[in-house]
């Protein structure tokens, strides 16, 4: 005795296609990945191994020759690389997808980087303003203590030559007998 199986859709064995709603995503820090793979006889789709090192929740739904298949774990796993594979499989063939993770935005923080990120051009920023304000106050002082080191400060013994003005003594000078 044998078993002929035959599928409702199409009639005819397809090989798995990972889909275009296929994603990744990051709030705080979870992860969410969505594999939607399609496929006659229904694909088996799996995650990478670096799933197993940890706690993580999967949730499959089968809808027609639909399989979507979502991923929930820490986003902690992803401290070498931000793109997750999802594999697809059936008795037909398989198919994998690079899943490029997508960080949130406005104002959360890249589990990657941890808080730091966000803040670091404003930090350099800060520091930059602040270094650069040190340098232009010490340019100015600089200044300031060398225009007083050249001032002439004139003495008494050395009158004679410190003004261009003319003296109130006589053109002609006697010259005095030496005794």
């Amino acid at each position: 005795m044998s078993l002929q199986v035959a599928y409702a859709v199409g009639g005819e064995d397809e090989y798995p296609k990972i889909g275009k709603h296929s994603k990744c995503n990051t709030d705080g820090i979870l992860l969410t990945c969505v594999c939607v793979s399609h496929g006659v006889p229904l694909p088996i789709t799996t995650w990478p191994p670096a799933f197993s090192s940890q706690n993580y929740s999967i949730t499959t739904l089968v809808l027609y020759d639909s399989v979507t298949s979502t991923i929930t774990a820490s986003a902690v796993i992803l401290r070498a690389n931000d793109t997750i594979w999802c594999f697809s499989k059936n008795e037909v063939g398989q198919a994998n997808m690079s899943l490029q993770v997508a960080y949130a935005v406005g104002g959360e923080d890249d589990p990657l980087q941890g808080p730091v990120q966000c803040k670091l051009p404003w930090t350099l920023t800060s520091l930059s303003v602040t270094l650069n304000s040190f340098l232009v106050l010490g340019l100015v002082l600089l200044s300031v203590a060398w225009k007083h080191s050249k001032a002439v400060k004139v003495k008494e013994e050395s009158h004679l030559y410190s003004s261009l003005g003319k003296r109130d003594e006589p053109d002609y000078d006697t010259i005095g007998q030496q005794p």
